[in-house]
């Protein structure tokens, strides 16, 4: 068995994955990883070699493997229950939705992600059926324009649920659309959309609608003038004063205190318990040496220290930024690196905040004077045009996992 795929192999070396293969792939896959590490092109080909002519070098190999495999026991993924639960309502919903069915496809579709609640590790798996329940609520609506009113909140509930659920992950990042939009639902001219669907979004326009940033000049001015100092520089203070900083303009409500202890992380964004978004920068780094191993490995530690020092638990689809202008990712960087791990540019960074600043200096102009209530609308339009509602940056910054090499 040849592995040659990054994204398959960085798979196959998660320690859960391993765990819950047939003992006797487990064993050939640690029979592989132990005799590809660290060995040159010609002992390859020699190993290549012995396999072809099946000689007595390979069987004596065959025999580890087949020791190796007595040695294994078989365990479930997390999750393997409730994805068993699912799979009856999984298949009816499907049945229905072929049948044209979609009220039972609709039904099943929510016996199902009954099934699935409850577990972290398939928080994602639920993204994919909130997704098809809402897609099917706006069939049903286009098909049944009595009840479309109904159908219409039905759609947008799985479909938030949906984004909710995927955060994280850039599989729905690109679903900017609403059910509305779907079903091209008409309003009378003054009426509007309050409120973008992603509850991450809505949060954050609450929280910059009640920010007191929104009418103190003063305070506005000196924070902007320090996250672009701040950011311009490499070394690791003034950047971090930067970062900590835009926080408050990218409305996350919280952030973890910081104390200088030991392994503390450089910084947590909390989005109340939607999102946690741990930094770890390094831009006073060489751009033309690898991320070292040994800095991936305190990346991975920021939101586990992030939880027990708040004794919060980690909000599912949480991820943490590498920041650095180190752009080659070695192996065994790839290897040790969580999958909620993304590698970004200070200049990525850089342009997220220009883009915020902007937005806030437009908010504050064209809600000068009105209460949070008054000022949700234009905060939400204005921060989706200039692409700064979570749902959007974010999609601009998790474009590189460090996993996947």
């Amino acid at each position: 068995m040849l592995v040659l795929s990054p994204e398959l192999v960085n798979f196959c070396s998660q320690r859960e994955v391993q765990e819950a293969m047939h003992p006797e792939l487990r064993a050939e896959m640690r029979f592989g990883v132990m005799n590809s590490s660290d060995i040159t092109a010609a002992g390859m080909r020699e190993n290549l070699a012995h396999f072809r002519a099946q000689d007595a070098l390979w069987r004596e190999a065959e025999e580890d493997i087949r020791q190796e495999r007595d040695k294994q026991q078989r365990v479930q993924l997390p999750g393997t229950g409730q994805l068993a639960v699912s799979a009856p309502a999984e298949v009816a919903a499907i049945e229905a939705a072929w049948q044209g069915d979609w009220e039972g496809a609709i039904e099943q579709a929510r016996a199902a992600l009954d099934a699935l609640s409850g577990g972290a590790e398939i928080r994602r798996y639920q993204a994919l059926w909130h997704y098809l329940a809402a897609s099917w609520a706006v069939i049903a609506a286009r098909q049944h324009p009595n009840r479309q009113h109904g159908w219409l909140q039905v759609a947008m509930r799985h479909f938030a649920d949906a984004r909710a659920t995927a955060a994280g992950t850039r599989w729905l990042a690109e679903l900017s659309t609403d059910a509305e939009h779907l079903l091209q639902v008409t309003r009378s001219p003054g009426e509007r959309a309050v409120t973008p669907s992603n509850l991450l979004d809505e949060a954050v326009v609450a929280e910059i609608a009640a920010s007191p940033l929104r009418a103190h000049t003063t305070q506005f001015t000196s924070l902007v003038r320090s996250i672009r100092g701040g950011l311009a520089q490499r070394e690791a203070p003034p950047y971090e004063r930067a970062l900590s900083g835009l926080r408050l303009l990218a409305g996350a409500a919280g952030a973890l205190a910081r104390s200088n202890a030991a392994a503390e992380p450089d910084g947590i964004w909390m989005f109340g318990q939607l999102l946690w978004l741990g930094r770890e920068a390094k831009t006073n780094t060489d751009p033309d040496k690898e991320i070292p191993v040994k800095h991936i490995r305190e990346a991975n530690s920021h939101l586990t220290y992030a939880s027990r020092d708040s004794e919060q638990p980690i909000p599912a689809g949480s991820i943490t930024l590498y920041i650095t202008p180190q752009q080659r990712i070695g192996h065994a960087a790839a290897k040790v690196a969580d999958a909620g791990l993304y590698v970004v540019t200070p200049e990525q960074v850089s342009q997220v905040a220009e883009r915020l600043i902007t937005a806030w200096q437009t908010i504050r102009t064209k809600t000068h004077g009105q209460d949070g209530q008054q000022a949700g609308p234009t905060i939400a339009d204005t921060l989706r045009f200039h692409r700064v509602l979570p749902s959007q940056w974010l999609e601009d910054l998790l474009a590189r996992r460090i996993c996947d090499g």
